[in-house]
């Protein structure tokens, strides 16, 4: 599948919707301050938050593993 078709069936989805070089992503660990104290209340207690999530640097070598991503907002 293109990117034009992954594109087109996110809009259909009624999603906004983008391809994104891995390269053009900023990583920025500094957040991560945030998770630690907790200050959103999942901290531990969402698999996509920390600890559960890894470490920073695990999060970027998989970030950039990949050459582009699709990124939805709704």
């Amino acid at each position: 599948m293109t990117d034009i078709q992954l594109l087109e069936i996110a809009q259909k989805a009624g999603f906004i919707a983008a391809m994104i070089p891995t390269k053009d992503i900023p990583v920025d660990g500094s957040f991560r301050k945030f998770c630690a104290d907790n200050l959103c209340g999942k901290y531990n207690a969402n698999y996509s938050c920390p600890p559960a999530c890894g470490t920073g640097e695990e999060g970027r070598q998989r970030l950039h593993s990949g050459e582009k991503y699709l990124v939805l907002q709704s």
